[in-house]
């Protein structure tokens, strides 16, 4: 008998996850891909593996944006994890326990010899006895299912609908096992987990259930009933269920008239009861009912989830519209553009373009770790603190420093932001800013040379008390600084292959007189070429600032 070595239990939400961990390599994250997948924001696509063999298990992060801790300590390299962990993937935190799950139901690899079995369409067309006091019972709950579908979470209706199986066939045993569905509606192909369970008192404390059985009814969508264990020479090869003690039991597909979602089982211990077809047949369309309203309460429960994420993010997308500048400032000598592209509802990039009191132009550039909301609340809060600084403080250095001590205070270890702050004088040409961490900008002249504006120091919010240095560089009149994010240089096409920093910088000395708003067309438009129909998967930021020409 295969049982879990270790076992992952968390929650997103309202939902109980639970994931038993066998030998072998686990894959955890949000895609569709992932052995463990968790659907939430702050975990990676691909956050962190699990490796299990011989009953050691360890875990190694994948580079995730958000990190993976264990017992409070972000981890580095591969560490070994144990009964008790604590492990926080992203804002995900799953306790680890030893051995099986509580209920004591395993999933064991036997072989089954043919039983009785009816199809769901043999049983839906099939009258049941009105004189068979349970079959009817069973009808009459089967034909009663529009009371299951009510608005309740899918956790609120399982208990319930086991309880509806004690009335109507009284086991000593009932479980409902599901399928992990993700938020497109697609199936998992590992075997459905343990979402409820009632068994009696004084009952027999565990039981294996064949993996044999469990696929059976699954993919063939078909009911079993074994009317006596004991004595059916059918099953005298699968121990699975003789040895447990069990005398008679059905096992039925959940479906809910469009795929099998898990699987309904029941069985008893007592040599005095004996389940037979009719009820079997009963007992498949009280799994269809508990289907239909299972399904109910899973899209009721997406929609409701949706309709909220759709409130929420349309309240960020804005506050973030008011933050960012609506109207660029019209500044004499100067000629500026923007555009920023997000990947997901909200943006982690920033920019600010401010027409100072001195006549200065402020110029700001940013790219907050990660993507999506958590990001754009940083967003939220550095792009103000920035504002408030510079009009404190005209001195760069000290204001990249004060802005670092603050994001540091007010955010975790993973959460940073990349930074460029300049100020451009332009009556003289003159611009004098700080890198911290960022895309270099590429000031272009009127002959197509190019020239980098790189990085002196590390990211805001990494690291406190850093000193960040001021450097200056002067625009002659007709020259160009382009500003951008990595979502530019990093966008990829269909085969994950980037735009680069080489492909810019070419295209870039082919403009050498392009005005900003025809450069930005001319580098938008060739991102879009090379991407072609790839998904962006980064956001994207351009700012564009020219001297113009002397008049006359």
């Amino acid at each position: 008998m295969s049982s879990p070595v270790l076992t992952l239990r968390g929650r997103i939400g309202d939902r109980t996850l639970t994931f038993p961990l066998f030998d072998g390599v686990h894959e955890i994250g949000r895609a569709s891909s992932c052995d463990i997948r968790l659907d939430e924001p702050s975990v990676s696509r691909k956050h962190a593996r699990l490796q299990i063999r011989g009953g050691a298990a360890r875990v190694e992060d994948l580079g995730s944006s958000n990190g993976t801790r264990l017992n409070g300590v972000d981890l580095t390299g591969t560490s070994d994890l144990r009964h008790g962990d604590r492990l926080d993937l992203g804002n995900i935190t799953m306790q680890v326990d030893g051995g099986p799950m509580s209920t004591d139901l395993y999933l064991e690899q036997t072989n089954i010899r043919e039983g009785l079995s009816v199809s769901f369409d043999e049983a839906k067309r099939t009258h049941v006895d009105d004189r068979n006091k349970k079959a009817f019972l069973f009808r009459i709950l089967a034909d009663a299912g529009q009371l299951l579908t009510r608005n309740l979470e899918p956790a609120e209706i399982f208990d319930p609908l086991l309880e509806l199986v004690e009335k109507a066939l009284q086991p000593e045993r009932a479980f409902l096992l599901l399928k992990d569905i993700n938020e497109d509606g697609e199936e998992s192909d590992e075997m459905p987990s343990i979402v409820a369970s009632n068994v009696r008192t004084g009952g027999p404390g565990g039981m294996i259930l064949s993996q044999t059985l469990v696929r059976r009814v699954l993919e063939q969508r078909t009911a079993f009933l074994t009317e006596d264990a004991s004595q059916d020479q059918r099953l005298l090869g699968g121990d699975s269920i003789v040895g447990s003690g069990t005398r008679s039991a059905m096992a039925a597909p959940l479906f809910d008239n469009e795929r099998v979602i898990g699987l309904l089982y029941a069985d008893t211990t007592n040599p005095s009861v004996h389940y037979d077809r009719d009820e079997l047949k009963a007992f498949v369309l009280l799994a269809n009912v508990v289907a239909v309203a299972i399904t109910h309460a899973r899209f009721h429960a997406l929609e409701e989830e949706r309709r909220r994420m759709r409130m929420e993010l349309g309240a960020a997308r804005r506050i973030m519209s008011r933050l960012l500048p609506r109207e660029l400032p019209d500044v004499p000598g100067v000629s500026v553009c923007a555009h920023l592209d997000a990947c997901e509802e909200v943006a982690g990039d920033l920019y600010d373009v401010k027409l100072l009191p001195d006549g200065k132009l402020l110029l700001v550039v940013g790219d907050v770790s990660g993507k999506g909301l958590p990001a754009a609340l940083i967003v939220a809060g550095l792009l103000p603190a920035i504002r408030i600084v510079v009009e404190e403080c005209r001195e760069l250095d000290r204001v990249a420093a004060r802005v670092n001590d603050q994001l540091f205070l007010s955010t975790d270890a993973v959460r940073f932001a990349t930074l460029f702050i300049g100020v451009l004088d332009p009556a003289t040409g003159h611009f004098e800013y700080v890198n911290a961490g960022h895309n270099p900008p590429l000031l272009l002249n009127t002959a197509g040379e190019l020239e980098a504006l790189p990085s002196a120091g590390p990211p805001v919010g990494m690291v406190p008390d850093i000193e960040y240095p001021v450097n200056e560089v002067n625009l002659d009149p007709g020259s160009r600084i382009i500003f951008y994010s990595d979502g530019l240089t990093e966008a990829m096409n269909e085969a994950e292959d980037m735009y680069g920093d080489d492909r810019l910088n070419d295209l870039l000395r082919d403009c050498p007189r392009c005005d900003v708003d025809a450069l930005k067309k001319t580098v938008l438009e060739d991102v879009a070429t090379f991407t072609g129909g790839a998904p962006q998967s980064d956001d994207l930021t351009l700012l564009l600032v020219q001297r113009k020409m002397n008049e006359g």
